[in-house]
């Protein structure tokens, strides 16, 4: 079984109890310049959370989301990501799509809100077949 704690960009104690209840996680990272230097401090955190908490909480992977390939800097931010996190980078991408907006004031999931055929579906459903295989990967490697 799989639970998906979804949580606001910040550290607050919500957040600090998300990670410590979490085996992985999955740090979204939109194609801008500012979130890559709240990395760093994210990064900071989540080491002094583990290290206080005395938890084993891993970096599942870096998503990059709201991606737009005519964009300059989503080339750029990818390019560092890479540079920066290697293989944890997703290879999934959630590009930039209105219906990931809407969808929530409709109370649906992308599942629900979007055809079987529609892109943003398709990211998502790429991402859960990539979460699972990199989650099964790490157990049968007993690296938790």
């Amino acid at each position: 079984d799989y639970v998906v704690i979804d949580t606001p960009p910040s550290i607050d104690s919500f957040s600090v109890n998300a990670i410590a209840a979490s085996d992985w996680i999955i740090v979204p990272v939109t194609c801008e310049y500012l979130p890559l230097l709240g990395l760093r401090r994210f990064n900071q955190a989540l080491a002094a959370i583990r290290e206080r908490l005395q938890v084993e909480t891993g970096i599942l992977g870096y998503l990059l989301t709201m991606v737009d390939r005519r964009e300059r800097i989503t080339w750029e931010v990818e390019e560092i990501l890479k540079k920066t996190f290697g293989s944890l980078l997703f290879r999934t991408q959630i590009r930039i799509d209105t219906k990931i907006k809407a969808c929530p004031s409709h109370r649906k999931t992308i599942f629900e809100y979007e055809p079987p055929e529609g892109r943003a579906r398709s990211d998502f459903e790429q991402l859960v077949r990539e979460v699972l295989e990199r989650v099964e990967s790490r157990y049968e490697k007993g690296v938790l």
